[in-house]
């Protein structure tokens, strides 16, 4: 599971993507594994987007629903893709330590990350709802995504 794409407005990217998690809807079973990883920069052109001039940052973080803006709470019953609060503080932060400072914007977050292997849900069936808080801007903009889990 990955990111793609790049900071700007879907004029300014052009022949490029906005940002997309991919694959943005993945199935797998209780017994696979997926390694989250994904690139960012400190160099991008500057565009529209959020966060400090010519960064390009993602994260991952749980929400109720595919078409949820708000991002749950760590000890929130739904938020059970990842199996432990320092998952879920990694990849909420990019692997930024301590999680108790980083930006909103993510500015002080790594532009990579390599959150690992994971099982996703401990093993257990459902879906599994994400989003990127940072690069959700303007309405139009949608890094979000789901895993769904079966036997």
């Amino acid at each position: 599971l990955g990111v793609r794409g790049r900071r700007g407005n879907i004029v300014e990217v052009y022949p490029a993507l906005q940002y997309a998690f991919t694959p943005s809807q993945l199935s797998i079973r209780t017994i696979d594994r997926v390694h989250i990883q994904w690139t960012g920069s400190l160099t991008t052109p500057d565009g529209a987007g959020s966060g400090a001039s010519s960064t390009d940052r993602s994260n991952i973080v749980c929400v109720a629903s595919s078409s949820s803006l708000l991002p749950l709470a760590f000890n929130d019953p739904l938020c059970n893709m990842f199996s432990s609060l320092t998952i879920k503080e990694g990849m909420a932060t990019a692997g930024f330590s301590p999680p108790t400072s980083v930006d909103p914007e993510l500015d002080t977050s790594n532009a990579s990350y390599n959150g690992g292997i994971l099982q996703i849900g401990g093993g257990s069936t459902g879906s599994y709802n994400y989003m990127c808080t940072r690069n959700m801007s303007f309405g139009n903009r949608s890094q979000r995504g789901t895993i769904t889990v079966t036997n």
